[in-house]
């Protein structure tokens, strides 16, 4: 019984015992699906299908639902029914689809609905499209037209407030006239604060007059805070006079800090004067620190210095040996006089070394060097700068000069052009003698064949025996 059931010659003969029956139906010809043009009715086959149908040789079976064509061999959907696309045709097309139909391969519809864009016609046109037949191109979603006030491809741009009838071309958004106060094509630039009657050109925002305080063409330059009352030429912005401490033709510079009162002259700044511890045309210079007070406008020179400076500009110091330091500061002479052993009328000379000094007394004179009591011994001269030479005088055994003479003998050196010489000079001497107490000697020297001529003087100590 078991291999009856499963015998492929049973199977056989059952499969052709329902052939026969589905076929005894049809005994005067081929299935509804078929093409009855293409119909062998001796067999039941036909070559072409109706449209819904599909199946080899003999159509009997239904293409899948929205499916309006189909493969005849496999069933395969060739064409969708309108409506629906895709492989299965299992999309439903866009609403927006005009009349609900789309391509059957990638649902694309054309045309849109109004009001609608794109390829599924799913974008909205711009509310700004003026509402007609085609309100925006499918491709692109512009606007055949724009509501008013709105310009641009989808009519998304607004016209500019300044745009009087509040209109405006849709290409570009120009319009004219420009309500009071805006300008430019568009209408979207405002006219300067500074145009007197609040209008300007529509072409370039010239306005004349201009109001008070604004100057140039569109009246949009301030006048300087310089400018006396605030005014100033509505051509070119100049004025005068200037308010104190500006200058230049617009009174748009400032003077120096440093004029006094801040004034100075209108055309080129130099100060009228400077504040005390500065000087210059510009008063951009600092006085000497030296200076006590303040110093020359023009040159900068110390009217005074501070104490021990002097000089123009109480750039030097004053001699040391200044006594108290204090000098006249213009000169740096001394004028409370010099400290011991110095002189000279600013103190810078010593007093010769060769000066006798005593306790608390300056060697010599402050005025002149003079010494003030007497010399070291081996010298003489107001200001003991001659020397005796070296002398010595012999008492002769004789009493020939009683005692009132001796012999003395002198030697003096001196130097010509870098070379020294020695004189020995013996004079005998008479204590009464009316002769000066010195002599006078010229001497002659040929040093490689040329003379010098020197004139020594010697002074006798004829006092000192």
């Amino acid at each position: 019984m078991a291999y009856l059931d499963n015998s492929p010659v049973i199977w056989f003969v059952v499969l052709n015992v329902l052939l026969l029956r589905h076929w005894s139906a049809y005994v005067c010809g081929c299935f509804p699906g078929c093409n009855q043009d293409t119909c062998n009715p001796e067999y039941g086959f036909c070559s072409e299908c109706l449209e819904g149908y599909w199946g080899l040789k003999i159509c009997d079976q239904r293409c899948r639902t929205r499916c309006c064509e189909c493969d005849i061999n496999n069933g395969r959907c060739l064409s969708c029914c309108s409506g629906v696309w895709g492989d299965d045709c299992k999309f439903w097309c866009s609403e927006r689809c005009f009349e609900g139909s789309c391509d059957a391969y990638d649902g694309s519809c054309s045309p849109c609905i109004d009001g609608f864009w794109g390829s599924k016609c799913d974008q909205q046109c711009s509310a700004s499209c003026a509402t007609d037949e085609h309100r925006c191109n499918q491709y692109g979603g512009y606007c055949s037209s724009c509501n008013d006030g709105f310009w641009g491809n989808q009519c998304d741009q607004q016209c500019s407030i300044g745009c009087a009838s509040g209109k405006c071309n849709t290409n570009g958004g120009t319009c004219a006239p420009c309500v009071l106060g805006y300008w430019g094509p568009t209408c979207d630039q405002q006219c300067s604060e500074g145009c007197a009657a609040g209008s300007c050109s529509q072409e370039n925002a010239s306005c004349l007059p201009c109001r008070d305080g604004y100057w140039g063409v569109q009246c949009s330059h301030l006048c300087s805070q310089g400018c006396l009352s605030g005014l100033c030429n509505q051509a070119d912005g100049s004025c005068s006079p200037c308010n104190d401490g500006f200058w230049n033709d617009m009174c748009d510079n400032q003077c120096n800090a440093y004029c006094s009162e801040s004034s100075c002259h209108q055309s080129s700044g130099a100060c009228l004067a400077c504040t005390d511890g500065y000087w210059g045309l510009y008063c951009n210079q600092s006085c000497s620190v030296n200076c006590s007070l303040h110093c020359s406008h023009a040159f900068g020179h110390c009217f005074e210095c501070q104490k021990y400076k002097y000089g123009l500009y109480c750039e030097n110091a004053c001699e040391k040996s200044c006594l108290l330091g204090v000098c006249d500061f213009e000169s740096g002479i001394c004028t409370k006089g010099c400290e011991d052993n110095f002189f000279g009328r600013k103190c810078d000379r010593q007093c010769n070394d060769n000066c006798l000094s005593l306790t608390n007394s300056s060697k010599c004179s402050a005025d002149n060097g003079i010494c003030k009591h007497g010399c070291q011994a081996g010298y003489t001269g107001v200001y003991c700068d001659q020397s005796y030479g070296k002398t010595f005088c012999v008492v002769p055994l004789s009493g020939l000069f009683l005692g009132n003479a001796c012999m003395c003998h002198y030697e003096y050196v001196f130097e010509v052009d870098g070379v020294s010489f020695t004189i020995t000079i013996d004079k005998n001497i008479n204590k009464t003698d009316p002769m000066l107490p010195w002599d006078v000697f010229v001497l002659q020297i040929n040093k490689y064949g040329l003379v010098y001529t020197k004139m020594v003087t010697v002074v006798h100590l004829r006092y000192l025996f």
